[in-house]
Parts: structure tokens; C-alpha cells; sequence
């Protein structure tokens, strides 16, 4: 049927809808989005545990116990604290940032690649909360329509069929 441009009530003959696994995918995404920010501040939280260890070990480099007997060994162990707990530390604090940063990322859309190695850190490094997440990450970053939407920003619609022979429009 054809309509005049000027009409109220005029849509162009290109125009197809969203579908229903569009908005499928954007609420998967929101909360994947959502997700990531809780598991990233949840691994950042927890990755703090280290730093009793890491005040105990100072205590002892610092202020080494004294009295006869006393050798190298406290002042040895003192320093095994400090470095073993910095190190648990800043991985921890790292998952937990590129956590964080790969939510937002999944809600601008972008650097698909990126969450997905997040993804599979999460899986190997973070908690059973991270593990999920990461499971549900993989599940709906490889779908095919999702791709679509972080490769152009928007998915690719079907075009219309084209005007039958003889209409006016060809």
C-alpha cells in the first residue's frame, strides 16, 4: 500500500522493528553489566583479607622480636609475609578492577575480546560468584546477535523486500 511522505502517520518501507531477541539481549547485557560490577567489588573486598598478613609481616621486619636465640630466621619470615600478601593483594585488586572495567565495557558495548578473557579469569581466579558470572558471560557474548551489537554499535536489521516490477518506486 502506498503512503504519501507527508502523511502523520508515515514509516518508511525500510523500517523493521526491533525484535524480541533484541531485547532479549540488551536485559542479558544489563545484567551482565550489573553482575560484573558486584563480582568485581566482591573480589576487590575480599582480596583485602592479605593485608593482616601483610601488617603482621611488616610488625616483624620492623620491630623483630628480641632475646637470646634469636636469629635471622623471624626477620626471614617477616618479609615471606609482606611479599606473599602484596602479592595477593594487587592480583586481587586487579581481577577485581578489570572486572569492574569489563562491565563497563559491556554496557558501552565495546572491546568484546576483552570481556571475554575477563570472563575466562573470572572463571579460573575469582570466587563461585565469579564463576558464574563468567559462565553466563560466555553464554551470551557468543551468541551471534550480540556480536552484532558490539561490532557496530547497533544489530543489523533485515532490509525490505524490494518494490515488485512496475510500481512506481522503481
Amino acid at each position: 500500500m502506498y503512503q504519501e511522505p507527508y502523511q502523520s502517520n508515515f514509516q518508511p518501507s525500510y523500517f523493521v522493528p526491533p525484535t524480541p531477541e533484541l531485547d532479549r539481549d540488551i536485559e542479558h547485557l544489563r545484567k551482565l553489566t550489573i553482575g560484573h560490577y558486584v563480582s568485581g567489588a566482591v573480589t576487590m573486598v575480599f582480596s583485602c583479607i592479605p593485608i593482616i598478613h601483610l601488617v603482621i609481616g611488616l610488625k616483624i621486619v620492623l620491630d623483630p622480636p628480641s632475646g637470646p636465640g634469636r636469629g635471622g630466621a623471624p626477620f626471614d619470615i617477616g618479609w615471606f609475609f609482606v611479599i606473599i600478601a602484596s602479592v595477593i593483594i594487587l592480583f586481587g585488586w586487579s581481577v577485581g578492577a578489570a572486572t569492574i572495567y569489563a562491565g563497563r565495557l559491556i554496557a558501552r558495548r565495546q572491546k568484546h575480546t576483552f570481556c571475554l578473557v575477563v570472563a575466562a579469569l573470572n572463571c579460573v581466579f575469582s570466587s563461585p560468584l565469579g564463576l558464574i558470572l563468567a559462565i553466563f558471560t560466555f553464554i551470551v557474548l557468543l551468541r551471534e546477535s550480540v556480536k552484532q551489537l558490539f561490532n557496530g554499535g547497533s544489530p543489523v536489521y533485515p532490509t525490505a523486500p524490494p518494490p515488485p516490477p512496475g510500481s512506481i518506486y522503481q
